[in-house]
């Protein structure tokens, strides 16, 4: 009997004890339930708002809207915001973001940057992200959240090595700021940058050349229509044919967002993308050296096939014509060393092209008036004979 009553007491004990482990995990369970529907629905896995940013380094707009705009909003929303930043400057960058405008059929106008998308919405511009991402934020965290823009590419960079996805201003800002002094901005892109100073030596000391030499350009070039064969008639053609082509590459580059081909020196696209591709912000840079360099190919024709008042103002014109195309270069060409931090080698490849019909011009110019001195110094001896 005394063997069966332990044996029952320690079945009792064993019993008790499973109750009391039983009940402590349940208690846990409960706890931890507790705490997960006290803790914020993003980490409980709630609706979240997934945003692609594109911007360029080069970019002071990009910057302000990273430094300015976008933290406030980050902490606002914490977790429940995902961003996703594209250097749209780098050839990859530069796919999606066109990739992007022509998904969504972005005007030409607005194909800059910063821009942000977000579900079925392109924000471009640091006016219109400030004011409508933090609404559109809100609407689609109340209808359940929203994942990352159907545009297509994006998968493909959120695996590449470098892809930033966060929630954190912090790390925002780290990623995409760079140290923006102006040794700074020359060495990013060193060689495209070395090339842009050379060549705004050479454009320099050309303006300095003709205005040192122009005092006398002015006076009377006669009358006489220009020589037949005149290679610097031929010469002239050729550079404006091939400043057509260049202005003609970067107004479709401008207008269709697409990649430039850039070569082995220089970041094009950082420069297409910085607020100075556009004067007044609004009009694109390319259509300028469109429309000047068809008044130049318009003023040495009527130079060429016309002679008189009309020859001699188109030799003129033809003159003042490159001289402003020339300064207006030597301003572009210092803007992207010193300012944006990158070269296009394009825009170079302009630049020395309206140097040289600068230098050509004004040689010819120079070159008639010494004709028609001389012509004239001979019919005056002539006549006192």
């Amino acid at each position: 009997m005394c063997a069966l009553s332990r044996r029952a007491d320690r079945v009792r004990t064993a019993t008790r004890r499973a109750r009391t482990a039983v009940l402590f995990v349940v208690c846990l369970l409960l706890a931890g339930s507790a705490m997960a529907a006290s803790a914020p629905r993003a980490s409980a896995g709630g609706p979240v708002a997934h945003a692609v940013l594109f911007y360029s380094p080069a970019c002071g707009h990009c910057r302000d809207l990273i430094g300015n705009y976008l933290p406030s909003i980050l902490d606002e929303y914490g977790k429940r915001l995902q961003i996703l930043s594209i250097d749209a400057a780098e050839p990859a960058g530069r796919r999606l973001f066109q990739a992007a405008v022509t998904k969504f059929g972005v005007p030409a106008r607005d194909r800059g940057v910063p821009a942000v998308v977000i579900g079925d919405r392109f924000l471009s511009g640091t006016v219109d992200v400030s004011e409508q991402l933090p609404m559109l934020v809100a609407q689609h965290l109340a209808e359940g959240g929203v994942g990352w823009p159907a545009v297509p590419g994006l998968s493909q960079a959120m695996t590449a090595s470098g892809a930033l996805v966060t929630s954190s201003p912090s790390r925002l800002l780290a990623a995409t700021e760079q140290p923006d002094g102006i040794l700074d901005r020359l060495a990013r892109d060193r060689w495209g940058n070395r090339l842009a100073l050379i060549v705004l030596a050479g454009m320099l000391f050309a303006v300095a050349g003709v205005i040192r030499r122009s005092a006398g350009i002015w006076r009377s070039v006669g009358s006489a229509r220009r020589r037949r064969g005149d290679w610097g008639v031929s010469v002239a053609t050729a550079l404006i044919a091939l400043g057509l082509c260049v202005a003609g590459y970067l107004a479709y580059i401008e207008t269709t967002g697409s990649v430039a081909l850039c070569g082995p020196v220089g970041n094009c696209n950082a420069v297409q993308l910085s607020p100075y591709a556009r004067l007044f912000g609004v009009l694109p840079i390319a259509y300028v050296g469109l429309v000047g360099y068809v008044l130049i190919a318009v003023a040495l024709g009527i130079d060429r096939f016309t002679s008189g008042k009309a020859a001699r103002t188109a030799a003129r014109a033809l003159v003042i014509l490159t001289l402003c195309g020339t300064l207006f270069s030597i301003y572009l060409t210092a803007l992207e060393p010193f300012v944006i931090g990158a070269t296009c080698a394009w825009c170079l490849s302009s630049a020395v092209i309206v140097t040289l019909l600068l230098l050509l011009s004004a040689n010819d110019l120079q070159i008639r008036r010494r004709r028609h001195a001389a012509a004239t110094g001979s019919d005056a001896a002539g006549s006192t004979a």
